[in-house]
């Protein structure tokens, strides 16, 4: 959006407010100037990698922030300002007059940054259609071109709402989202004659959505009701990707579609302080591919909600509800083995709370949901099975003492399978054995507590364990395909403390154990292989506020540090080792999964010059190190794949200079 756009939006929004500045009114507001002297030292994924969500030169950014307000007890305006000029800027500005009418319009960027300078062999990255570079050496990806993998949205909009009708209102909202860049694909091909190539390509993203919101409705006490249209339409300039290929056949990119939902909200309070809500809503999604003109897509969606709560003495209070959800896929599908099920879900459930002597209050709750997936067209084995669920709930909080909470809760929840068919009839690899669908046992218990002894000391901590353990119908090998455990172990704890007039400390601490068991069944006389993948991150910070002067002067430390080590522990039977070429014993264990280091430290010197103004100047440094067996010692063309280096060099580390003027009015 250029300047000279916002300047005009923002005279237009200050015409309705022109008999206003004769009305006693008050301005205020915030400007702020921040300089960034860099020093990075990255390749290209490390540098997307730091930048990923911001846009930072390589020496040198300069950023302009504020915000104004303007308000009179009649109208009121607010201007919010960020990075101008950066593909990070924003900018919103909201209105209106007091009991009338409000409005706002905003426009932002936000880019996505994945790996700068990848490489292909191609010619026309970033366009539907790729060409062989005839000066380019297959075997030598010094010689292919250069693009970066990144993303960049731009969404603005408006919208205003009527209420000087009250009881009645009306609401309208228009907002666009245009998303433009590259991301990775990936094919299977026969592009030079060479069966079972893998391809990594450049996928082109010329995306445009709009949306539309229109809303009225009513609301006094006892009762609010509202009806809301909504309809969405998304626009792809690139549904094809065409590339040299032996079968001529292109690669079909996300298509055309629109997208309504008309939904009816409302409530009613009723005697014994009891509340009614329903929220009914059914919605449709069309869309359709330019390279399949037989293809019709078409989804239905419908769901009914039903709340009551009630509070009717002061010890206990209740919630009870009911929601349905149907999905009607209506689509014609072009591949006869990719016939779409339809879903409806009913769920159930009732919550109660109790306060119970010496300051305990007690919450328990119970859900059912039955999902049934109903599939067209195919033989009884490959009918997906229905789930159910039951989840039960319990929570005990204490609050016995002045200074402190204590709280623990436990969930228990069992998936039961319902399969249409025999398990003999349905093969181990079969969808319908995958642990998205199969039996499932839940448990997750979780305490903590708050605790603030003084004004000046606070602190808070929490552990949380989850359990998941997938069983599909072989009883006797109680194995699923692909994950059959998923164990977690969460622990944090906080605290800040104030001393006197000298100083603010805080920290924190995190960690998380995430503990996955997979299995694979290829004959049920054959023996498995399992990995056990374990991942371990803990991430710890801490910082202090010193007063050097009242004031006057600040300075401010912090430190953070985030690791992340991962670990595949595999069991493979020597007679699959000697089939893929291994000796038996061979260590095939994956030390380096996902495994990362990431590194802040910042010191800052705050001065106070005058009450309107201040002063900053600061050094960080962030430092990120990445390793996984995947991505070390990348190569762009290793075993029958041809490789872009997409997520290829993350690691970075960065010296930052910065400086800040912000004055306030």
């Amino acid at each position: 959006m250029k300047l000279k756009t916002i300047i005009y939006i923002l005279i237009l929004s200050l015409i309705p407010l022109s008999n206003a500045f004769s009305e006693e009114s008050t301005v205020e507001g915030k400007i702020s100037v921040t300089g960034k002297i860099i020093d990075l030292n990255a390749d290209g994924g490390g540098k997307a990698k730091f930048t990923e969500y911001k846009d930072l030169e390589d020496d040198f950014s300069f950023f302009v922030r504020g915000w104004l307000k303007y308000d009179t007890p009649t109208y009121f305006l607010k201007l919010d300002v960020r990075d101008i000029a950066y593909d990070t800027q924003y900018y919103r500005l909201d209105g209106g007059m007091y009991g009338a009418f409000k409005y706002d319009l905003f426009y932002y960027e936000i880019p996505h940054n994945v790996t700068f300078d990848a490489r292909t062999f191609f010619d026309g990255a970033g366009t539907n259609r790729l060409t062989v570079d005839p000066s380019a050496d297959l075997t030598n990806p010094n010689t292919w071109n250069t693009f970066d993998y990144s993303t960049e949205r731009k969404k603005y909009g408006a919208g205003f709402t009527l209420d000087v009708l009250k009881p009645y209102y009306f609401d309208v909202a228009y907002y666009r989202e245009d998303k433009e860049g590259i991301k990775a694909a990936g094919i299977d091909q026969d592009i030079f004659n060479s069966f079972g190539t893998a391809y990594e390509l450049p996928e082109p993203i010329d995306y445009t959505t709009h949306n539309l919101k229109i809303e009225a409705g009513y609301g006094k006490n006892p009762l609010f009701l509202s009806l809301c249209y909504y309809l969405s339409d998304f626009t792809n300039d690139n549904q094809l990707l065409r590339f040299p290929d032996i079968s001529g056949m292109p690669l079909t990119l996300p298509t055309d579609s629109t997208a309504y939902n008309l939904a009816f909200k409302g409530s009613l309070k009723l005697p014994y302080n009891t509340k009614l809500f329903a929220n009914l809503a059914t919605g449709k999604t069309d869309s359709e591919h330019s390279f399949w003109p037989n293809y019709d897509g078409e989804v239905k969606t419908h769901n009914y909600d039903v709340v009551v709560t009630t509070n009717p003495v002061r010890y206990f209070n209740a919630k009870v509800y009911y929601k349905y959800y149907s999905r009607n896929n209506e689509s014609n599908i072009v591949d006869p083995d990719m016939t779409p099920f339809d879903q409806r879900l009913n769920t159930l459930g009732v919550d109660f709370g109790y306060r119970l002597p010496a300051n305990l209050y007690l919450s328990v709750g119970y859900k059912n949901a039955i999902l049934k997936r109903i599939q067209e067209g195919q033989d009884a084995a490959a009918v997906l099975p229905f789930n159910k669920d039951n989840i039960y709930t319990v929570e005990l909080r204490w609050s016995g003492m002045a200074y402190a909470t204590f709280k623990a809760g436990y969930e228990f929840m069992k998936r039961n399978a319902d399969y249409q068919t025999r398990a003999s009839q349905v093969a181990p690899e079969d969808p319908s054995n995958r642990f998205a669908y199969v039996k499932q046992d839940r448990n997750t218990f979780k305490i903590g507590a708050d605790v603030y002894p003084t004004d000046n000391l606070s602190f808070g901590l929490g552990y949380k364990y989850k359990n998941n353990d997938y069983k599909n119908k072989y009883v006797p090998l109680n194995a699923t395909i692909g994950l059959k455990k998923d164990t977690r172990d969460e622990f944090n704890v906080d605290a800040d403390y104030t001393l006197g007039k000298i100083a603010k400390l805080f920290g924190y601490f995190d960690y998380e154990k995430i503990t996955l068991k997979q299995s694979e069944i290829f004959d049920p006389t054959v023996p498995r292989w399992r990995v056990k993948q374990t991942d371990k991150t803990y991430d710890y910070g801490i910082g202090a506020d010193i007063y050097v002067i009242k004031k006057k002067l600040t300075l401010r430390l912090v430190h953070d540090y985030v690791r992340s080590n991962g670990l595949a522990d595999y069991s493979i039977p020597d007679a699959v080792l000697t089939d893929i070429g291994l000796s038996p014993g061979d260590d095939v264990d994956i030390s380096n999964w996902d495994d990362y280091k990431l590194r802040l430290y910042k010191i800052e010197a705050i001065y106070y010059a005058t009450k309107s103004m201040t002063l900053s100047l600061g050094y960080a440094y962030a430092g990120f190190d990445y390793s996984d067996a995947e991505l070390d010692g990348y190569e762009f063309i290793p075993a029958e794949a041809f490789l872009t280096g997409a997520y290829k060099d993350q690691s970075y580390s960065a010296n930052i200079i910065f400086f800040r003027i912000a004055y306030n009015f």
